[in-house]
Formats: structure tokens, C-alpha cells, sequence
């Protein structure tokens, strides 16, 4: 039986208000919803690096990163390459360049093989899903006009595996900067 992949992902800490209107948006427009709390996802599945090396690298990024702040203010749909449905983002306005750069240094060391030079990175938390663009935009329009901005910090990261039941956590590494 083959490792499950493994992801880095950070969540966001948010006051209680914007956790319960991004909680509520995604419960209804996010299949996956019921598998991981509201997160930006940093590292996307890694699977022949043993365990050890890759969580001493994050360790080694999260002790030498600061707290991230990031602001988003909008929703808005992204068609990836990998399935048919269209995403639903939500992206940060502020913050943004610390993420990406943020991304950018986790997949250097060891995990510089498995960055995909294919896909541009763009930082986001997943709200929802839609069968079209017509529809995710549809629904983007709908979810803006009601938007409340939201702010919030990154202050960890928290390495863990995908598995059929939902996203296992295996280690929280603080920030340390």
C-alpha cells in the first residue's frame, strides 16, 4: 500500500465572526468542507519523501518565517487543469506576496523536485465549487455581494496526510521569526 501523500498546509487564525462566515460559506459550497477546516494549502501531496526529511524542511521554514497577516476582500472562480469543476477562491489582498513567497521556500531543499512549474501558485482558501464557469461565476457575484472583508494571521504551519476519511494532521510547527 502506497504512503499517503502528504500536504503542508496553513490555517488562518481569524476572529470568530469571519471563522463562522467562512465556516458557513464553504459548508454550503465546498464538498470538501466536512474533510478540512477553512486552510491555504502550501505543499500539494508529496508521496517518495520519507516523512523525516520532509518535516525537518517545514520545520526548517516555519522557525525562520514570521507571523503572515492577509486581508481578503472577494471570491473569486479559478478552472484548473486537474478536474472539471471550477473553484470558488478566496484570495488574499493583502498578504498575498508573503504567502507566495512563503510557498516558494518550502519548495526549495527537498521538495524543489516536486514543484510544478505547469501551475502558477496563487494563494487561497477554498469556499465552494461549481459544475461550470458560468455557474462558479454566477455564485462568486452572488457570495461579493454580501462579502464582509475578513483579516486574519498565519502563524503555523501543520504537516499532515490525505486519506480517504479526510486530512490527518501529523505535526504543527509554529512560526519562529
Amino acid at each position: 500500500m502506497a504512503a499517503a501523500p502528504l500536504f503542508t498546509v496553513a490555517y488562518p487564525d481569524l476572529d470568530a465572526g469571519a471563522r463562522a462566515r467562512v465556516q458557513a460559506l464553504r459548508e454550503r459550497h465546498d464538498p470538501q468542507a466536512a474533510l478540512i477546516d477553512a486552510h491555504f494549502t502550501l505543499i500539494f501531496g508529496v508521496r517518495d519523501l520519507p516523512q523525516t526529511d520532509y518535516l525537518a524542511h517545514v520545520a526548517a521554514v516555519a522557525q525562520t518565517t514570521a507571523p503572515i497577516y492577509f486581508c481578503c476582500n472577494h471570491v473569486q472562480p479559478w478552472a484548473g487543469p486537474v478536474d472539471a469543476d471550477v473553484h470558488l477562491f478566496l484570495v488574499p489582498d493583502e498578504g498575498r506576496e508573503a504567502i507566495t513567497a512563503l510557498h516558494d521556500r518550502l519548495y526549495g531543499g527537498p521538495l524543489a523536485r516536486y514543484l510544478r512549474t505547469d501551475l502558477s501558485f496563487l494563494p487561497h482558501i477554498t469556499v465552494g465549487r461549481a459544475a461550470d464557469l458560468t455557474r462558479a461565476q454566477a455564485l462568486s457575484d452572488e457570495v461579493n455581494a454580501q462579502a464582509q472583508p475578513f483579516s486574519g494571521r498565519l502563524k503555523a504551519l501543520t504537516v499532515g496526510a490525505l486519506r480517504p476519511q479526510g486530512f490527518e494532521p501529523l505535526a504543527r510547527l509554529p512560526f519562529g521569526a
